[in-house]
């Protein structure tokens, strides 16, 4: 298999266009070999050209920023759950050790901490 680059210069003038306009779409790799290829084409004249002629849609934008959004929002989500689960097994490993069964806990008490310093330290 080829490199983007050949893979761009097989590409016909309109499949080009296509991933220009489409570009949220592509990886990034993708996207910049298809953007050379455009340049040496004389497709656009330079990266600010292509903005000019073929700018992401703002609903495009719109989708890509729920997109970030929804993504912060999951991690900070997990953060609090290990924060949370971490506090759990760390707590309950203290309270199984402190209740003298013969047992130290240090499995749980270690898990548990590391979790929720892990959780503290995504939090933010």
């Amino acid at each position: 298999m080829g490199s983007f680059k050949d893979v761009m210069s097989n590409n016909s003038d309109e499949k080009l266009i296509e991933i220009l306009s489409n570009r949220n779409k592509y990886q990034d790799i993708a996207v910049d070999a298809a953007i050379k290829e455009s340049i040496d084409r004389k497709i656009i004249i330079d990266i600010n050209d292509l903005e000019v002629k073929y700018p992401m849609s703002s609903i495009m934008a719109f989708q890509n920023e729920i997109s970030k959004q929804e993504l912060i929002s999951a991690q900070k989500k997990q953060a609090e759950n290990d924060m949370l689960y971490g506090a759990l097994w760390c707590i309950g490993g203290i309270i199984a050790t402190a209740a003298h069964i013969g047992f130290i806990f240090w499995g749980a008490i270690l898990f548990g901490g590391i979790q929720f310093f892990r959780g503290l330290i995504n939090s933010k």
